[in-house]
């Protein structure tokens, strides 16, 4: 009786044709029963392939639903002329607030086209604090030369993912309130500093000094708000947030 002696190439070739074709077979007949009795027909060597080749095809499968889930890149520059009684942090205090808004205004105008969250029940303005509840905002740079100060700020957001917390948010009457108080707590002191730096321009002596003080202020006033509606709408960016408001000192 003669023996037959394999080289180790045509080994090779003999696995790979053998894995080509259960491959084969397993995705033409794709299913539980058919796929075990591929398993026990194959050599060990090969069925961690197979399972991985079926593994692969799975997520093939996910990635057109993973897909829809986009985020979304929102920035805003804003640039604030600072008066004698700015500071670095009341130029950042305002204008955080006042680019936040913008980014907001813009989210929620992209909002307003889902239907889900522009029902006709909420204004423009009730989505804008909505919004604010579910979202963070970043300081991407900045530009301070004692006269002019530049900001840079960024939302990333999920239309989808923000559209569902708005609408858990509207079934939480107390925190939806809770949100709209501290806004509207938020633009009080926004709209005291204009007034208090308009009051400076023709302020003198004791009078000055007085507004100056009235003017600081509102500032960390404004600020303990903004940190308050930051807790709430994302309790564990607290940190960051301050930091960044902060880190000049």
């Amino acid at each position: 009786m003669r023996k037959v002696i394999i080289g180790a190439s045509c080994k090779k070739a003999v696995k790979a044709d053998f894995k080509r074709s259960r491959i084969a077979t397993l995705r033409q007949t794709f299913s539980l029963a058919q796929y075990k009795a591929v398993l026990k027909d194959c050599p060990t060597f090969c069925r961690s392939r197979i399972v991985l080749a079926v593994l692969l095809m799975a997520v093939f499968l996910l990635l057109p639903i993973q897909s829809f889930a986009v985020t979304k890149v929102f920035e805003r520059e804003y640039t604030y002329q600072a008066s004698e009684a700015d500071s670095k942090l009341t130029c950042r205090v305002i204008a955080l607030e006042q680019v936040k808004r913008l980014l907001l205004e813009e989210l929620g105008t992209h909002l307003q086209s889902i239907s889900e969250v522009n029902d006709g029940v909420l204004t423009k303005d009730e989505i804008v604090t909505l919004t604010a509840g579910v979202v963070r905002t970043d300081i991407v740079s900045e530009h301070w030369d004692g006269k002019v100060y530049r900001l840079k700020a960024r939302i990333k957001a999920n239309p989808d993912h923000v559209i569902k917390a708005i609408n858990r948010l509207r079934q939480d009457h107390q925190k939806s309130k809770d949100l709209a108080e501290s806004q509207a707590r938020a633009k009080k002191y926004l709209k005291e500093i204009e007034q208090l730096k308009q009051e400076l321009t023709n302020a003198k002596g004791a009078a000055l000094k007085r507004k100056q003080l009235e003017y600081g202020q509102a500032a960390f006033d404004c600020l303990a708000a903004f940190a308050l509606l930051t807790f709430k709408s994302c309790p564990s960016s607290i940190g960051q947030f301050l930091f960044q408001l902060l880190d000049f000192f």
